[in-house]
């Protein structure tokens, strides 16, 4: 659908002028000021339109009474809901459609290693092995520490913001779930066949959520960037 074309061309101080209304209305995310800013300044040019002697600050009082005082409180709210069950949804189907023949074959062999050194290890060598593997795991986290979006940055946008809750939200459930269920089961006396199959499917659920978290969903959101919010310039790691 093509924009319509309007008469009346705000100029770039008029557009400033309206997004300091913006920041009035306590809109921080720049994403979502974008956003209103477009929609406020399509609205006073209509009205500019429909009456070629109105003035822009005429123009902005009128369309300002149009909205209710909670139009745009409620815009935030709803964004930032549409946004995070958006990011879960895709997540959630990744991990669902995770299982292609090369993914199988590495959740495979990840399971059976694990395995063999729960069914073959003694208990003290077990607690090594798992010592080493938590070391690995904080190397691969400094690694790609740069893929982290800090808190400064992503408050700006709230694209970013609703990233960062939903990849925190499938940590918590793929990773920190797991990770808490074994620090309460994994004791010598529980070192039976079953509870190594346990714990090894614990183990590899672990490993898969670290390379999704950090190889992945980062690429989902890039794609999600340039996609819609190219005008940001938003600059990633």
């Amino acid at each position: 659908m093509m924009k319509e074309q309007h008469f009346q061309q705000l100029n770039e101080d008029q557009i400033n002028q309206i997004f300091d209304y913006t920041h009035r209305l306590n809109i921080s995310y720049k994403d979502v000021q974008y956003e209103m800013v477009d929609h406020i300044a399509s609205g006073v040019e209509d009205l500019m339109d429909e009456n070629p002697s109105m003035t822009f600050n005429r123009a902005m009082y009128e369309n300002a009474g149009q909205y209710a005082h909670s139009f745009f409180t409620d815009i935030i709210s709803n964004k930032t809901k549409a946004l995070e069950k958006f990011w879960l949804k895709n997540f959630s189907l990744f991990l669902l459609k995770f299982f292609t023949i090369p993914r199988i074959i590495l959740t495979v062999i990840l399971f059976l290693g694990f395995k063999f050194v729960f069914d073959n290890f003694q208990y003290d060598q077990i607690l090594d092995f798992i010592l080493v593997l938590y070391v690995l795991i904080i190397v691969f986290l400094l690694v790609f520490r740069k893929k982290r979006l800090t808190e400064k940055f992503t408050s700006q946008y709230l694209i970013l913001e609703s990233y960062r809750k939903a990849v925190n939200v499938m940590l918590v459930t793929f990773l920190l779930v797991p990770a808490w269920i074994m620090s309460q089961t994994f004791r010598e006396e529980y070192m039976t066949p079953i509870m190594n199959n346990i714990h090894a499917v614990f183990f590899t659920s672990i490993i898969l959520m670290l390379y999704s978290s950090k190889i992945v969903f980062p690429k989902f959101l890039k794609n999600e960037l340039s996609k819609k919010y190219n005008h940001l310039e938003i600059k990633l790691a």
